[in-house]
């Protein structure tokens, strides 16, 4: 996933192909095929992944005449019906997204930069990005199904039954309770689920519906120790299904009951390949460790805390009785009694 970049702020785009398709678009139906010579600043700098403070107030006026001339292209020009359809991974339209980036930039006094979204530092060019490498599903016996590639728009979302959806969701869902069930999951809330493994470490998993009502979920998992102190009941390694799979967020559709069929039996396969594996891996304290130490140099790399999990090594390291603090944890995060 491409993304822009204002200081501290990131906003998901689509994929580098996508983006590219984009300014194509622009450079055949506006610049008669002369890449950047009437949009220097969008075109050039901006495509080339860094926007300089001093030119943001030129790459607004380029964007607002971009804007203009693509809503001018007559709807029977193929190309320019296909510039008007640009949209972000959730949905959101492109241009809409490049004036915020640009206005963020303005009133932050920041530069806007293009880059892939875990490259907090920059170092890559997002042209030279491989996804079809990077996001291919990590194991070629399966086949993700039942996925929509964003969230559905206001058009969209009026030509489907909501109340149909929503039943379908929870139809699929009781099959996800006895799937997980069996496994030795028990239910937390309404649409999670805990184990305790046998290092006293909570694997979880919850399905989360889109906010915005589009009828698609994703899954989440965590480990969260039942050995370290807890104001509350949150997540300390976590993760998404997606991730696991191909190395990208992934929202799975139950638009009716057979496409929600077809999205749970999905997600339950890859639990089966993809996740449960992972937790099995992290079932003992080295394997634990190694995970943790991982995961700092990964927040390191990108000016994170490379602390982050100490307490947590920390535990892992001592010969302490934690029996209290476990005891305060399971009270706190009001756990099931088949987990105490």
């Amino acid at each position: 996933m491409i993304s822009f970049f204002v200081k501290d702020y990131i906003m998901s785009i689509n994929t580098s192909n996508y983006l590219k398709s984009f300014f194509s678009a622009i450079a055949v139906n506006l610049e008669d095929n002369c890449w950047g010579s009437k949009y220097p600043v969008i075109m050039n700098e901006l495509y080339s992944g860094k926007l300089c403070v001093e030119n943001l107030e030129k790459a607004k006026k380029e964007l607002e005449s971009i804007s203009r001339g693509l809503k001018q292209l007559t709807s029977d020009n193929a190309a320019g019906d296909q510039s008007q359809s640009f949209v972000s991974a959730n949905g959101t339209d492109l241009i809409e997204l490049f004036q915020t980036a640009i206005d963020d930039g303005i009133s932050l006094r920041s530069e806007v930069y293009i880059s892939i979204s875990d490259d907090w530092n920059h170092k890559k060019d997002w042209r030279d990005f491989d996804e079809e490498e990077l996001f291919k599903v990590k194991n070629d016996k399966f086949v993700l199904k039942g996925v929509r590639a964003h969230i559905r728009t206001e058009e969209e979302l009026e030509l489907i039954d909501k109340a149909k959806a929503d039943e379908a969701f929870k139809t699929q869902k009781k099959k996800m309770d006895d799937f997980l069930f069996k496994k030795g999951f028990v239910k937390y809330k309404t649409s999670s689920y805990l184990r305790r493994n046998q290092i006293d470490v909570l694997e979880y998993i919850d399905l989360q519906t889109e906010h915005y009502g589009s009828k698609t979920f994703t899954v989440n998992y965590a480990l969260i120790p039942l050995y370290t102190p807890h104001s509350f009941f949150y997540f300390d390694l976590t993760g998404r299904l997606g991730k696991l799979i191909r190395n990208m967020d992934t929202w799975w559709d139950y638009a009716d009951q057979e496409t929600a069929e077809i999205s749970f039996r999905n997600v339950m396969d890859a639990m089966d390949i993809f996740l449960m594996p992972w937790f099995e891996e992290r079932e003992t304290k080295e394997s634990l460790k190694e995970e943790l130490l991982r995961e700092n140099e990964i927040r390191a790399s990108y000016g994170g805390n490379a602390e982050y999990y100490c307490y947590w090594l920390e535990a892992l390291d001592s010969n302490d009785d934690f029996s209290d603090i476990i005891c305060q944890n399971i009270v706190k995060f009001k756990l099931p009694k088949k987990l105490q």
